[in-house]
């Protein structure tokens, strides 16, 4: 499965190219050589295709983020039924770290030098801003819960203490924040390691399975257990490295993934009936089995069903993701995708609201499943609803975690089939050229019809102003010749 690497990371070779237009013809050979003297641009580098089936995955695991502080919140904590619930529900945690290490391989593989102070700034403004927004919306909201709105110069000791550790569920843009600060340590290891990935793999399981036995069976000092735990990346590792692994041999990994899919769901059926036999044995004292809490997430023997239960997650984003799908399936999936950090930054004012408004006390008039299930919808859709709202308002990147979004969605103009855009080429129309001549967008590879006496004009798409190295294109690398004659390819 893994037994090549599928990303190029290899520099590109420089080529010769012309950035403006083709000068008159009396100014003659001395324009043509002030041209040539420019020093060399690279090669424009194809940006990497979106995978819609990993969007899908987003709400997929945000709903059961949700499903996990809903059944804390609203379901009795006795119940043999909640603690089993949440032995499934806990893996929202590890996929979690699973998707931001692959998308971030995915998309970064490798990075220019002097390209890293812009990485970092971005990852940080999308993680920080947020997260600092809603952690000062939640300790005001915990303020006038108490009855101490007035008091905010005398807490502002524990809003500090709640930015440097994360609120709630906040704890896990901290972690995200810590594999960002050593990514490029991270990557060094990834490229360093690639003829050796299997290796790499079954080092990592065994050093999880090591660090899941300390903290479940508290071998470790209490500041590294319970809340402290779920703040460390060190407990993660198995899965930020299985995600970017994943991601340097993505095309691999996608088609066994999709082959193998029975014998897949078999074993994560077994992985799943091992934990939770093992969690109602906990639950009754038998000998050998109760130690810690049953329901804890940090339990060697849940390793198997967390990656069992991603790897299922995966194959139901590829089941739904598919550009065959209904066209209203994939406008679901990619509001779900969009609006999946707005939901995970706002889900809790919703869980505050029901608490305080006494949801759980319904329990006691119906099934906590209803109750819970019923919890479960309405924080999802009001989050879903509020964030929806907040993206499109002013400062949407501090509230809903994106850029700003139109009211109103604006059609191509023009546009004359409903053909994913994804299945043919994006073809523009040169400007100053007549309706029969084409120039290829910048994101296409290949020699373009040009017109005549000009050059296509050349489009840099964000990630190369960024000064994030992209690896080589599949296509062959295009010179522009002199006006009037075609591109000629350049010698690789």
């Amino acid at each position: 499965m893994l037994a090549g690497v599928v990303i190029d990371t290899s520099a590109a070779k420089p080529v010769t190219s012309v950035g403006r237009a083709a000068p008159a013809r009396g100014e003659g050979a001395a324009a043509f050589a002030a041209a040539a003297a420019e020093p060399a641009r690279p090669p424009r580098r194809r940006p990497r295709p979106r995978l819609s089936h990993v969007d899908a995955m987003r709400p997929v695991k945000q709903f059961g983020v949700v499903s996990t502080h809903s059944l804390q919140s609203f379901a009795p904590a006795a119940s043999l039924g909640v603690g089993a619930s949440l032995m499934l529900t806990h893996v929202t945690r590890f996929a979690f770290m699973f998707i931001s290490a692959a998308m971030l391989v995915y998309a970064y593989p490798a990075v220019s030098r002097g390209g890293w102070r812009t990485f970092w700034r971005r990852r940080l403004l999308a993680v920080v801003l947020p997260y600092a927004t809603w952690t000062v919306i939640y300790f005001a909201v915990g303020l006038a819960q108490a009855g101490r709105a007035g008091n905010l110069a005398d807490d502002s000791g524990h809003l500090g203490w709640l930015l440097l550790t994360g609120y709630d569920q906040l704890y896990f843009l901290v972690v995200l924040l810590q594999f960002y600060l050593i990514y490029p340590a991270f990557l060094w290891l990834i490229r360093r390691t690639e003829r050796h990935h299997w290796w790499l793999l079954g080092a990592s399981l065994a050093l999880e399975a090591v660090l899941f036995w300390l903290v479940h069976e508290q071998y470790v000092p209490a500041w590294m257990l319970n809340k402290g735990a779920t703040r460390e990346l060190w407990n993660y590792e198995l899965f930020v490295i299985a995600g970017g692994v994943m991601a340097w041999h993505y095309q691999e990994v996608h088609a066994w993934l999709v082959r193998y899919w029975r014998p897949l769901l078999a074993a994560t059926a077994a992985a799943i009936a091992l934990s939770e036999g093992w969690f109602l044995l906990a639950s009754h004292g038998v000998p050998g089995f109760r130690t810690g809490d049953p329901s804890d997430p940090f339990q060697p023997v849940e390793i198997p069903l967390y990656l069992g239960l991603i790897t299922v997650i995966y194959l139901l984003g590829v089941l739904i993701g598919g550009e065959h799908r209904p066209r209203w399936l994939r406008s679901v999936v990619s509001a779900g995708a969009d609006y999946s950090y707005g939901i995970y930054l706002s889900q809790v004012l919703f869980l505050t609201a029901l608490t305080w408004l006494g949801w759980g006390s319904l329990s006691q008039h119906a099934p906590w499943v209803v109750v819970t299930l019923g919890g479960i919808v309405i924080v999802f859709v009001g989050s879903g609803l509020l964030t929806t709202l907040l993206a499109r308002l002013p400062g949407a990147r501090a509230t809903a975690g994106i850029p700003r979004r139109p009211w109103r969605r604006s059609r191509p103009a023009g546009r004359e089939t409903t053909e994913p855009a994804t299945s043919r080429p994006a073809a523009r129309q040169s400007a100053g050229a007549g309706p029969e001549v084409l120039c290829l967008s910048a994101t296409e590879s290949g020699a373009a019809a040009r017109p005549a006496g000009g050059v296509c004009p050349r489009r840099r798409n964000r990630r190369e102003r960024g000064g994030v190295r992209w690896p080589q294109s599949a296509g062959p690398a295009v010179r522009p010749g002199r006006p009037g004659e075609p591109g000629r390819q350049a010698a690789r």
